[in-house]
């Protein structure tokens, strides 16, 4: 292979990149956690707000909202609750890095069929909740909604919580998940182990002359090191054509979690790119039924769907 000059100076160049760091890239916090008015920008979460007390919601069901906040005052973190009576599964929610309840919540309180008690909340500095989207921000958020989803869970003597987070959302669900003491499950929606990872991998062979430099106040949390006690089933779900987190982040963390003892499916929803299942229930149905032995009998609404499709 290094018999050819080209090959040669190739390699050369990788090991002095590798020592020396040719090019220094710096990944700011807010490329993790954009501001709301560059959201507002990008299209795809151009999507009307609405005042979540009038979201259309299933019949029978009532949406309780409250606040979370920290005994410093520093963190106020926006909770929703979507109640149904008799209902004893809970499902919590947490989305990319651009949702926000207001926008969002009205395709997830009508994506199921029956529909579960669903618990929302937006990130520090998004939506109905204070502060900034600093990673102390972060980690107060996870304590005050970690102990928050306890009482919620004991409260209506739920029989299981369903915990399912999206991309970004995936970081912070495992978190909640890795705190939460009683029965419980975890979806991986397209998401991946860390930033520093996620970059490598849509860094593809620069990575071998960039020296990556996350800022320290990113919202970065390792999805391994929050499920190491972790011991409910757990499903990693990969998109082949996901522009924003490559499969291959999704292999790797189904590797990494199966290296240390989680109970792990990883599964396939083809070649859509990185939309959220959730709200594409026609699409999403055959998944869903091999989500079985994580979820259990939580269905999508998938009434409209063609019979062909």
């Amino acid at each position: 292979l290094l018999e050819k000059p080209m090959n040669k100076i190739i390699f050369i160049l990788i090991i002095v990149c590798n020592l020396t760091s040719c090019v220094n890239v710096d990944i700011a916090r807010w490329v993790i956690t954009p501001s709301i008015d560059g959201l507002k920008r990008n299209h795809g979460y151009a999507y009307p707000a609405t005042a979540i007390s009038s979201i259309a919601h299933p019949a029978g069901s009532s949406i309780e909202q409250t606040q979370l906040i920290s005994a410093d005052k520093i963190t106020d973190i926006s909770v929703t609750h979507l109640m149904v009576p008799e209902q004893k599964i809970g499902f919590v929610y947490c989305g990319g890095n651009g949702f926000r309840q207001s926008n969002r919540a009205k395709p997830i309180f009508n994506a199921f069929n029956p529909t579960p008690n669903i618990l929302l909340f937006d990130y520090p500095g998004y939506g109905l909740s204070g502060g900034e989207a600093t990673l102390n921000e972060f980690n107060l958020a996870t304590e005050l909604l970690a102990q928050h989803i306890e009482q919620w869970h004991t409260q209506n003597h739920f029989e299981k919580i369903i915990f399912w987070g999206k991309s970004f959302g995936g970081t912070i669900c495992a978190r909640l998940a890795g705190q939460y003491t009683q029965k419980s499950a975890l979806v991986l929606e397209t998401t991946y182990n860390n930033l520093y990872s996620l970059v490598n991998s849509r860094a593809g062979l620069f990575k071998y002359i960039l020296s990556m430099n996350i800022d320290p106040d990113a919202a970065d949390f390792h999805i391994n090191q929050s499920l190491t006690h972790y011991a409910h089933p757990i499903a990693i779900i990969k998109s082949t054509n996901d522009p924003i987190t490559p499969p291959q982040e999704s292999d790797k963390l189904a590797k990494l979690l199966r290296g240390q003892g989680n109970n792990v499916v990883l599964l396939s929803m083809g070649k859509a790119r990185h939309e959220d299942l959730l709200f594409h229930p026609c699409e999403g149905g055959a998944v869903f039924k091999k989500l079985k032995p994580v979820i259990g009998d939580l269905t999508l609404n998938t009434a409209g769907c063609s019979a062909n499709k």
